[in-house]
């Protein structure tokens, strides 16, 4: 068993979350607090009833997520996101999120994981937001049927 605070400190750390800017919305790190305690770490890309219905099922005290919360913006708490809030404070489950952290993050970001993923070992970041460079670049000796179906299989589905 972890501490969540630990778990936190560690992921703001690694994922340089006071060194990157975002979007207003992404209100990247701990969206939601649970008792401290953490024993199992379950992942999505969106927080969703049925994402944290998942963690409640699996045991799962920590949801660590891409587009958090409150990425739709400040909202009334009815509905869904009523509903949301209760159903992870019942089940005593933490949230974290990163957005353009992790869609950067040089060793396990979602944009450097992909070019791997398509067999391109040797790729450069491009296209500045927000002050960092969001994007990976790369030149493929490869026909475009390959490098889709590379993708397909990678993403488990259409592109």
């Amino acid at each position: 068993m972890a501490a969540l605070n630990e778990i936190v400190s560690y992921c703001d750390s690694y994922l340089r979350l006071g060194e990157i800017q975002d979007y207003e919305n992404a209100l990247n790190g701990l969206q939601l607090e649970n008792s401290g305690k953490v024993r199992k770490i379950a992942a999505a890309v969106d927080v969703s009833s049925r994402a944290l219905q998942e963690c409640a099922k699996c045991g799962a005290d920590l949801l660590i997520v891409h587009h958090g919360m409150f990425w739709p913006g400040l909202r009334p708490v009815t509905k869904a996101l009523r509903r949301q809030l209760k159903f992870a404070f019942e089940s005593d489950l933490a949230i974290y999120s990163a957005h353009l952290p992790l869609d950067l993050h040089p060793e396990i970001g979602n944009n450097v994981l992909l070019m791997h993923a398509l067999g391109v070992e040797e790729s450069e970041p491009f296209f500045e937001e927000k002050g960092s460079l969001l994007g990976r670049r790369a030149s493929a000796d490869v026909a475009l049927s390959e490098l889709v179906a590379r993708l397909e299989k990678t993403v488990a589905g259409p592109v």
